[in-house]
């Protein structure tokens, strides 16, 4: 039973209500939402514009004027898109999320390993458990999430995805013994989301990433390590509006390496090449270089 208050209940209702309108509906409801959150309110603009300027010293005033636009346009874009789970069919969420290259998951899978996927965000990650669909293996999927301090609308984002029935959210800190009961199984299939801030009490690795001091989560690549897992990173395009594809590359564990987690400090190099190629399409709004770096740490 929903333990939504009354109010979360009429914004849920609205939301439903709203997905039921075609996506191009949805992109012209929003033009002057983004309006309003650019340019009145100022949506956590100086965090954007701050972490432009630090991540791309490189680029003129001007050139950081152009993605943060951009990047307005793209999160409006993504907030409309993912309402529209509510109301959308799995034949057009294939049709609008494509997976390149399939096979890469679907042979590890076939084999009985399990695979660990590593994404940002960016594009629209909220689409991306439409991977699934994709695979030909019949075996656990699981997508990691940290619940929202706001514990109503965390459960309307949590019923928003899900809509995929083979996909089983997992809460941070359930993780480990989720992943470790399907290994025991036979192979299985995570997503993490792993560009995040890592919790304040886990600020022990860094990194360079963007030209910055970056704590980083390698949680990831220790579960991996410990369930003979192999890394997959998924690379996501926008095509056009409305429109992703995902390419996967697989991050091999090298024989030698400077680095003691040198599955995470690929996925940041293969990250960074993504943001680069179109830097409006990650989550510039999120406070991701909060903390200074400590003076006892790990370089990964």
């Amino acid at each position: 039973m929903s333990s939504l208050s009354f109010k979360y209940k009429l914004a849920d209702k609205g939301l439903s209500l709203l997905a039921s309108l075609p996506l191009p509906a949805l992109y012209a409801l929003v033009a002057p939402v983004r309006f309003v959150m650019h340019r009145i309110v100022g949506y956590r603009k100086k965090v954007i514009r701050q972490n432009l300027i630090n991540s791309f010293p490189e680029k003129n005033e001007e050139e950081i004027r152009q993605i943060t636009d951009r990047f307005y346009h793209h999160l409006c874009d993504n907030i409309v898109e993912t309402i529209k789970l509510r109301h959308i069919s799995d034949k057009e969420l294939a049709r609008r999320m494509r997976i390149e290259n399939p096979e890469v998951v679907n042979d590890i899978l076939s084999s009985g390993t399990p695979v660990v996927l590593l994404l940002g965000h960016i594009g629209n990650w909220e689409w991306v458990p439409q991977l699934t669909m994709s695979v030909s293996v019949r075996t656990p999927f699981g997508e990691i999430y940290r619940p929202m301090h706001d514990k109503q609308w965390g459960e309307i984002i949590h019923n928003l995805r899900d809509r995929w029935d083979n996909v089983t959210q997992i809460p941070q800190d359930d993780a480990i013994k989720t992943i470790f009961r399907w290994n025991r199984e036979g192979a299985w299939i995570v997503g993490f989301l792993a560009d995040q801030r890592p919790n304040n009490r886990n600020l022990n690795h860094w990194a360079t990433f963007l030209h910055q001091d970056t704590p980083v989560v390698v949680g990831p690549e220790q579960i991996g390590r410990h369930t003979n897992a192999r890394f997959v990173y998924a690379d996501i395009s926008k095509t056009s509006r409305g429109h992703y594809s995902i390419h996967y590359h697989e991050i091999t564990l090298p024989e030698r390496s400077d680095s003691p987690f040198p599955v995470m400090r690929e996925y940041l190099n293969l990250l960074e090449m993504t943001i680069r190629r179109d830097p409006a399409l990650w989550l510039w709004s999120h406070k991701r270089w909060k903390y200074p770096r400590p003076e006892k740490c790990q370089d990964i």
